[in-house]
């Protein structure tokens, strides 16, 4: 490590400074006394002798004290060194020193660091050093989530707030995979406590109430806190509603749901529309009403008493349309284009103009349309229909939708009952229920399970890793059911074990 500023000396240094300075003057005035006194008398052998042997005990008090100096300003180094403040800055030239790519120690400190900067205290070296060395072998031991449930505690009782719980905590574990459930619930926590601010302050007692007493590291934590908002009597309707348009679609499991929540989606679409028309008007009769006054005013002589009184008006009047004004851009700019709703993540569930329904996948922008649901016994059909999105979405990112569903989905297209039926048999193949909705983590096991049917570090593409594991028949153009079955079902059987593109080859015995 290298050291660019010089030791700051102590006033104790400072003294001993002083003290040298004084005997080498001390030394000075001897020597030049005994040399002055050599020059001008003619001294006898025995008085020189003693004057040069003071000189030179005088000599070595000054050395010793210059000795004890020097040793005083290296331990004061010494120290400085050892009490170096590490900082997100400076930790990977401390990791390059004591612990080179050592990923579990970098991630150790880094917490530790994360939790002294919440409380506004720095980490000496010496103390991250300890720490390190005191809970490097048990830091194995200590999960993720026990870690996140110990960091919360802490923060509660030094007193922080609700929002700087939930940044701390979500700054300090959004890239550990095992914690994605509590970081998704943090960060809608955080939107919540922002989305509280601007509500009447009974309202927003209430709120930062419920958002007080959760538990956030629950998997269902931040679920039970909106049950307990549409509890709460002191929170309004329109609130509530609010806070159900932001943040209830996960709990949308059923078809019947989902109209229900597009039904109130569009409610709430024509309540604001109302809200702007109304407005609309209520600014224009208040523009006439000014214009009216101002006419009126004109007509006044200028030391009529009355014009005080009606300027007084123009101006209330003028404050009051500022006020719509700025109130009609608030509802213009909540105004949703159109009537749609966040289904899952990457997914939005739509009603069209013409009362149809949908599903748009965002990152492949394409979308999938429901069987009519003024059709009796139709039910079946769009939830077969929402979830084959999901089956569509996983095999489309690994490209190879076009061979699993032979033919592929059409943009906009109502899925085929042969395309419905092959998203069922996926599904029902890796034992994901889909008598409901799909959820988020059943969206994600999915992904993953059919991650597995491409050789991604092949460099293949996906047909041709389709061919190899007998799944598609390319002088056919189509897909052998049964060896995609069996392979699911391997695939499902060993989701705790380590399975790879070979073992699955193997055991398909291609």
């Amino acid at each position: 490590m290298k050291f660019h500023e010089k030791p700051a000396y102590n006033g104790a240094m400072q003294k001993d400074l002083e003290n040298i300075s004084t005997i080498r003057k001390s030394a000075d005035s001897i020597s030049e006394s005994a040399d002055s006194s050599l020059r001008n008398h003619t001294p006898n052998f025995s008085d020189r002798s003693k004057s040069v042997k003071k000189v030179r005990e005088k000599q070595k008090e000054f050395e010793a004290k210059e000795q004890e100096l020097a040793d005083k300003s290296l331990e004061s180094e010494l120290n400085k060194i050892s009490n170096k403040v590490i900082t997100s800055k400076n930790l990977s030239e401390f990791l390059d020193t004591y612990y080179p790519n050592n990923f579990l120690v970098e991630d150790l400190s880094k917490k530790y660091l994360q939790r002294y900067k919440v409380f506004g205290e720095n980490v000496l070296e010496d103390q991250l050093l300890d720490h390190i060395s005191n809970n490097l072998d048990t830091e194995l031991d200590i999960s993720s989530e026990e870690s996140a449930i110990l960091l919360k505690e802490t923060l509660i009782a030094s007193g922080r707030s609700q929002k700087e719980i939930l940044k701390t905590l979500i700054e300090t574990y959004e890239n550990e995979p095992e914690l994605k459930t509590f970081v998704e619930n943090w960060k809608k926590f955080l939107e919540l406590w922002k989305l509280a601010k601007d509500k009447p302050p009974n309202e927003r007692k209430a709120i930062e109430t419920i958002i007080s007493n959760s538990n956030f590291t629950g998997n269902n934590s931040f679920d039970l806190a909106l049950t307990e908002i549409q509890r709460n009597e002191s929170i309004s309707y329109d609130t509530k509603l609010q806070i159900q348009r932001k943040f209830k679609t996960t709990g949308v499991k059923t078809v019947r749901d989902f109209d229900k929540t597009l039904r109130r989606e569009k409610s709430y679409k024509k309540q604001l529309e109302r809200k702007i028309q109304t407005r609309n008007t209520d600014i224009e009769n208040l523009n006439d009403e000014i214009n009216n006054l101002n006419a009126e005013l004109d007509k006044l002589p200028s030391d009529d008493p009355k014009r005080v009184e009606l300027e007084a008006t123009i101006k209330e009047k003028h404050k009051l349309l500022k006020t719509f004004n700025q109130e009609l851009s608030i509802l213009h700019e909540a105004k949703p284009d159109s009537v749609q709703f966040q289904l899952r993540n990457d997914l939005i569930a739509k009603l069209n103009p013409d009362g149809s329904r949908s599903v748009k996948i965002q990152s492949e922008n394409f979308t999938i349309k429901l069987p009519s649901n003024k059709v009796p016994l139709m039910s079946d059909k769009s939830l077969r229909s929402i979830n084959t999105a999901f089956s569509f979405l996983a095999l489309r990112s690994l490209k190879i939708s076009n061979e699993i569903f032979t033919p592929d989905l059409v943009d906009n297209g109502i899925p085929t009952k042969s395309q419905r039926d092959t998203s069922h048999m996926i599904l029902s193949s890796l034992g994901i229920d889909d008598s409901q909705i799909l959820s988020e983590k059943e969206i994600a096991q999915l992904k993953t399970d059919l991650s597995n049917l491409v050789d991604s570090n092949s460099g293949k593409i996906g047909q041709e890793c389709l061919i190899e594991l007998g799944v598609y028949d390319v002088t056919l153009q189509k897909v052998n059911k049964d060896q995609l079955k069996k392979a699911l079902r391997f695939i499902r059987e060993n989701r705790n074990k380590e399975l790879n593109f070979k073992k699955l080859k193997e055991h398909l015995k291609i």
